[in-house]
């Protein structure tokens, strides 16, 4: 009963639009991640235009228990729902009663009148239509929520107006939840100021001051504390991708799902990478191989120190294919359960369809999307070598039309011209019909040759439509040849069936999740693979992105062309 109501509950506000679209919890296609990376993206946003982001993050106290009944009915009536089912609702929410138990002893039941019910399928989303209008009381910042976790966060270039800005709607979420029988958590409420290091230095004191907080006024200074708010949103990204960067298949590399408690026992943690990902970690002559100009190297490490000082996080290049590293984990996979010292091995591949891996069903965060592989060949092996009937072949019909129409319009010609022009257009038909077709002919290829030019009028406005439709044709001959030419050269140098297609440390996902019809060698490293190319031992070596290629056509040791 109760899922059936959520289902049609669900699929009203979904139909009408009521869910405010900043709310990220408890909806289909909605997660932390989404949640994460929307407001990641409007600062980074900000960060390009020169501004800074005043981020106040709220915290409500003991929020799905203190859910006024009474409020809550209202505020389905608001939205529509009919009195019938309003009623119901008011029996599903208030006809409850608690216990306590303490050893043997069991307390009298005690009527609920306050919370939705907690571990139930209806109390979430009974939830978010019960603080949905919250935004509407905000007039200057944005507002992210995940369930009762709400973000009020402005974009400004000055802290008078961040501070002057954020106040205000503080103080109009404050009046709000004191309307509705909310609770602002102010022990657990921060405040923080994201930017560039260049423009936070240029940013002064910052003060989030509420009447809620009484002597826990919230305050920011600058320097490293303001851009340790960017880290942070980076960290629960990255060392969440961590676990779960690998393939999904039964006999990937881990299977491991640690709870919080197991999360603080682990006092390092070791990413064990390939070479040929150095565009991501960075590879170089500093410590452990590692330098900054990998993608994520340096925030991982930003993000690490800043809010777990104590782990240490150790990069090991490793060179090895994925598969001697699946049999590696499954023989250690009781020690690593066990121990202090995380290993996981980056990266690793799933399909783009994929959103859960391995049998703990945890979220596969993915780093990137690839719109698709690239194949590298020798240049004397794309040479094609392709004949005038090839090309005519196919073209036959747009060439009959040519021809047709030259000899229709030298028809016309002739007789439009032959009585004022009889020199070249002459007398009689059959060897006129001849001179018209050659006339036409020369002045579609030409634009007029010059040695037949018509003199009536009527001729004339002939000519000059026929040298437009004439330079229409050849375009659309000349584009066929070149499709033609393309469609060949492509046909042929991305076929992969039978072929020997060489992969950098990712033979066990291409020969699962794509269908090339090719025997698949692996190779620990570009440089390896690029040689056995060039050897001819492989037809053809495969990139998972176009812009891996790129970025390795930029390395002139490698010597890719």
């Amino acid at each position: 009963m109760e899922k059936a109501v959520y289902t049609q509950l669900y699929d009203y506000l979904t139909e009408h639009n009521i869910l405010n679209d900043n709310q990220f919890g408890f909806r289909r296609k909605c997660s932390t991640t989404t949640a994460l990376s929307s407001f990641a993206d409007e600062i980074l946003a900000s960060m390009e235009k020169g501004e800074v982001c005043g981020a106040v993050f709220l915290d409500l106290s003991k929020a799905f228990d203190t859910v006024d009944h009474a409020v809550m009915l209202k505020k389905l009536s608001a939205i529509g729902v009919s009195t019938e089912d309003i009623a119901w609702f008011a029996s599903y929410l208030s006809f409850r009663s608690l216990r306590t138990t303490c050893g043997p002893e069991l307390s009298e039941p005690l009527r609920c009148n306050f919370g939705v019910p907690q571990g139930s399928i209806l109390g979430p989303l009974l939830f978010l239509i019960y603080i949905n209008e919250i935004p509407s009381f905000i007039k200057h910042a944005q507002l992210s929520l995940y369930a009762d976790d709400t973000v009020l966060y402005y974009f400004s270039n000055t802290s008078q107006d961040l501070e002057e800005k954020l106040n205000a709607d503080l103080r109009n979420v404050c009046v709000w939840l004191n309307e509705n029988k909310l609770t602002l958590n102010t022990k657990k409420t921060k405040f923080m100021i994201i930017g560039s290091s260049r423009k936070l230095s240029n940013i002064d004191s910052v003060t989030v001051k509420n009447s809620d907080f009484k002597n826990q006024d919230l305050k920011h200074t600058g320097g490293n504390c303001a851009r340790m708010g960017l880290e942070l949103l980076l960290l629960k990204t990255l060392l969440l991708s961590l676990p779960v960067l690998s393939y999904a298949d039964g006999n990937s590399t881990r299977k491991l799902l640690m709870p919080k408690e197991e999360c603080e026992k682990i006092s390092s943690v070791e990413v064990r990478y390939n070479e040929f990902y150095e565009l991501y970690l960075g590879h170089g002559n500093g410590k452990d191989d590692i330098h900054e100009h990998g993608i994520i190297y340096q925030s991982l490490i930003r993000a690490v120190n800043a809010c777990c000082p104590g782990m240490a996080l150790n990069f090991t290049l490793v060179n090895r294919s994925v598969e001697s590293l699946v049999q590696e984990d499954i023989l250690h996979h009781h020690d690593v359960q066990n121990s202090s010292h995380l290993i996981f091995y980056f990266p690793e591949f799933t399909s783009q369809g994929n959103l859960e891996v391995y049998s703990h069903k945890i979220p596969f965060l993915k780093l990137r999307k690839s719109p698709g592989f690239a194949l590298v060949m020798l240049k004397s092996e794309s040479h094609l070598d392709i004949s005038a009937l090839d090309i005519i072949k196919p073209s036959w019909p747009i060439f009959a039309l040519v021809l047709s129409l030259s000899w229709a319009v030298g028809i016309l010609g002739w007789a439009f011209d032959h009585r004022s022009n009889p020199e070249e257009f002459p007398t009689p038909f059959v060897r006129g019909m001849f001179e018209g077709f050659w006339w036409a002919v020369v002045t579609m290829t030409t634009v007029g040759y010059g040695d037949k030019a018509p003199k009536s009028i009527i001729a004339r406005i002939l000519c000059i439509i026929w040298m437009l439709a004439g330079a229409i044709l050849l375009s659309l001959f000349t584009a066929n040849t070149t499709s033609i030419i393309t469609a060949s050269r492509i046909a042929k140098n991305s076929q992969t069936m039978g072929k020997k297609i060489g992969v950098v440390n990712m033979k066990q996902f291409v020969q699962a999740e794509l269908n090339l019809g090719a025997h698949i060698i692996e190779y620990t490293k570009v440089e390896a693979a690029l040689e056995a190319l060039n050897d001819k031992s492989i037809d053809r070596l495969l990139f998972p992105h176009y812009l891996d290629l790129l970025f390795f056509m930029s390395d002139p040791d490698l010597g890719i062309p």
